[in-house]
């Protein structure tokens, strides 16, 4: 199974077909297991179980806390919130078209945009991706959806993947 963590929301993550199976919490076997429900991890997930994937997203602490990250979301962020069916979202934020970075004693150096990013809070960014990813089982169980959803996993912590001599991991 493919593993994405924390970083960049617009960071790929590679999806494979292997099947595994959690045997805590829970028996549900999955394709996907994802390890941390970050920003990208959830988008990861979100993106695995709109293609059809079983996803398992595990989340150690899943306390939300404000950090002064994340709040700033390059174009291709806000491509990906789009794909991912979360346009009101990004309408909600505050688009920008330059980056400007400034050195104490320097001259400030402007870099357009190819296109808009984004500005926006943090916790709300993890509300609402979280939120789709919750919904994502709701949708499969009232067969709005042919995806078979996540499952969101806390208070587990990963500390290893088991691969057979086959390739499967499990």
């Amino acid at each position: 199974a493919a593993v994405a963590g924390s970083g960049a929301i617009g960071r790929r993550c590679a999806l494979t077909r292997t099947r595994a199976r959690m045997t805590s919490p829970t028996t549900d076997a999955f394709d996907l297991a994802v390890v941390g429900a970050g920003p990208a991890g959830c988008a990861c997930a979100l993106a695995a179980a709109r293609a059809g994937l079983g996803v398992a997203l595990f989340e150690a602490h899943p306390e939300r806390t404000d950090k002064p990250c994340g709040e700033g979301l390059m174009p291709a962020g806000v491509d990906v919130l789009h794909h991912l069916g979360l346009g009101d979202l990004v309408a909600s934020g505050h688009a920008f078209s330059h980056l400007r970075y400034v050195v104490a004693g320097g001259t400030p150096l402007e870099i357009a945009l190819p296109s808009a990013g984004l500005s926006l809070e943090r916790p709300r960014l993890m509300e609402a991706l979280l939120s789709a990813v919750q919904r994502t089982k709701h949708d499969a169980a009232a067969g709005r959806s042919s995806a078979r959803g996540v499952a969101y996993v806390t208070g587990s912590v990963v500390t290893e993947r088991i691969r057979s001599g086959t390739g499967r991991v499990g």
